[in-house]
């Protein structure tokens, strides 16, 4: 028992000296951690942990770990250990003395609702991984290329870690599955669903949810406008009826573009193209490229690590979702989209497939065929070659850049569509047969042979 302060001094001193060098950065990088991540925005009041906290989780980490090899490749490593016994101790609300057990640092201000509100904060950052240090100015300059270097990997009990390009991928794929689980099949049903998410939006959500919210929105916003779109109107309406249905359509597809990411452009592009606005319709394809960054090359997939922190690590998931994200278009099998693809939509639907998915890429291509072919030969004919490069090159066999491994079947069938229209019937028939020769993706085959069919009778 240390009766003295002076002997309390001495024995933490001589602790402090054992510490080897890789377990002072541990204590650094702590400490950067609890300044920039935990205490970031907060005044005096609400900062509930201190450093003296940090330095005797070290401590305690270190006499708890002793198989542990404290050396400079497993700093991070390390790292994970004290944060994980910080978590520990805040969810039990006991942070002991190293040197008096008995005493618990917590017991005065670590309690009711600061522990909960701080160990929420601590289980989200572990849920995300080490990753979450790219939050810190200090500290992600020097880990960022770590982190991103497939050939170094950072190990945890739990798993190796991911880089900030995988968890952003990974955490993108699960929003844009779950708005693809809501099928209806009337227009009201869409309307209370936007009510709703409406309503959602404005109560407190975290940055994710507010960004499933999001993209539920834009779905519901999208699929209601077509359906407006597709539906019988008495054809003595007058003038100034279809002009409003026009301008509701146009007005929620703009909503939807702004809420979602750069390829909900392409819906709007679609509904131009339907009501003969070819004009339009190109130059929101040629914005979509742009965002897309088609023209330069850049894209930003899990194959380009390096590029893909360049351009947005430390970014929010909402920037990145405005920015970088791309997504496949999703066709209700329900709704009419394009008149181009309604077999693909009904044998995708007899074989009990809600949805048709297709590479944006490809899309922006077969629209700018589509609305160059009547006025444009020269412009048609250049797009179909672009999707012709593209289907043939890009994915590889095995999915691509550009286009995915589900979606090279439907990439072949609208590279068929698209060289039959033109007349060249023996390029359309070997890109129909390759689709029917993809065994993965969507059931399009019914659809396929009625084109076959149509290319023999033509």
């Amino acid at each position: 028992m240390l009766t003295t302060n002076g002997e309390f001094y001495f024995q933490e001193k001589k602790l402090v000296y054992s510490m080897n060098h890789t377990q002072f950065l541990t204590y650094g990088l702590l400490k950067l951690f609890l300044k920039e991540i935990i205490n970031n925005g907060l005044n005096e009041e609400e900062k509930i942990l201190c450093s003296y906290y940090i330095k005797t989780v070290v401590y305690w980490a270190i006499q708890q770990n002793a198989m542990f090899d404290w050396c400079p490749k497993t700093l991070l490593e390390g790292f994970w250990v004290c944060f994980k016994l910080l978590l520990k101790w805040i969810y039990e609300g006991i942070c002991p003395i190293f040197l008096i057990p008995e005493n618990n640092m917590f017991l005065n201000n670590v309690y009711g609702y600061a522990q909960e509100m701080l160990y929420t904060r601590m289980q989200s950052l572990y849920e995300m991984g080490i990753v979450f240090l790219l939050q810190s100015p200090s500290i992600s300059s020097y880990i960022t290329r770590l982190l991103c270097n497939p050939s170094l990997s950072t190990v945890t009990h739990e798993s190796n870690l991911l880089s900030e390009l995988e968890l952003d991928f990974h955490l993108f794929n699960e929003i844009f599955l779950t708005d693809n689980s809501y099928h209806f099949n009337d227009l009201c049903e869409y309307l209370e669903c936007i009510e709703v998410v409406e309503q959602m939006l404005c109560s407190p959500n975290s940055e994710i949810q507010s960004l499933m919210l999001q993209n539920l929105m834009v779905t519901f916003l999208q699929s209601s406008a077509f359906l407006i779109h597709s539906m019988q109107f008495p054809t003595s309406g007058c003038n100034r009826d279809r002009y409003s249905r026009d301008r509701m359509v146009r007005n929620m597809l703009n909503l939807a573009a702004r809420f979602g990411c750069a390829t909900d452009l392409l819906y709007i592009a679609m509904y131009y193209y339907r009501t003969s606005r070819h004009r339009e319709a190109l130059s929101v394809v040629e914005r979509t490229k742009e965002k897309m960054a088609i023209r330069n090359g850049r894209c930003l997939c899990q194959k380009h690590q390096m590029r893909y922190m360049e351009a947005f690590g430390g970014q929010s998931w909402t920037f990145k979702m405005k920015h970088m994200v791309w997504k496949d278009i999703s066709f209700s099998n329900k709704i009419k989209y394009l008149d181009e693809l309604i077999l693909e939509q009904h044998s995708a639907l007899e074989a009990c497939e809600n949805n048709l998915f297709i590479s944006p890429v490809i899309l922006v291509h077969m629209l700018e065929f589509l609305c160059c072919r009547q006025t444009d030969s020269n412009g048609a004919h250049e797009a179909v070659e672009a999707l012709e490069f593209l289907v043939r090159n890009d994915w590889g066999g095995g999915g691509g850049v550009h286009v995915t491994h589900g979606s090279i079947k439907l990439s072949w069938q609208i590279l068929g569509i698209c060289q039959h229209m033109v007349g060249n019937h023996y390029a359309a028939l070997h890109s129909y047969q390759q689709s029917l020769q993809q065994e993965s993706g969507q059931e399009i085959e019914s659809a396929t042979f009625i084109r076959i069919q149509d290319l023999h009778l033509s």
